[in-house]
């Protein structure tokens, strides 16, 4: 009797294992699929908010400044500013996608590659705008 209690507890896990590891595992993609798609949209939030910010400085005139605060998603790997062009690399199901926003003014400068939020000044000179953290 004691063997067929055991058999049966036996038989009641296994079938319960077999219906929620495949869920596990569906969660646990879309999760990480999600996170991936976060990191892109934080990354384009970020270079569209600096080159808003290197325009409206330009738009000023030499001298006018701005700090603003900017947060770098977990997924950068790299980033450039220059030419009228601010762009953020970010990792993306295993390769590399350029994340690019575009300025009027000539920029240039650099971006942080860390997560984290970062104070960013933003200052014109003249016939070019320099961003630094």
């Amino acid at each position: 009797m004691k063997l067929q209690v055991a058999m049966e507890y036996l038989l009641i896990i296994g079938l319960v294992l077999t219906f929620i590891a495949p869920l596990w595992i569906y969660v646990t993609v879309m999760r990480n699929e999600a996170s991936n798609q976060l990191d892109l949209s934080y990354a384009k939030l970020a270079v569209d908010k600096l080159a808003e910010a290197a325009d409206f400085v330009y738009s000023q005139g030499s001298g006018a400044s701005v700090t603003i605060k900017l947060y770098i998603p977990s997924g950068v790997v790299g980033g450039s500013v220059g030419n009228n062009t601010i762009r953020l690399d970010v990792l993306y199901k295993s390769s590399i996608n350029n994340v690019i926003a575009m300025t009027q003014a000539n920029v240039s400068g650099t971006l942080p590659s860390n997560e984290g939020l970062y104070e960013v000044k933003v200052v014109c000179n003249g016939s070019y705008v320099q961003i630094s953290y």
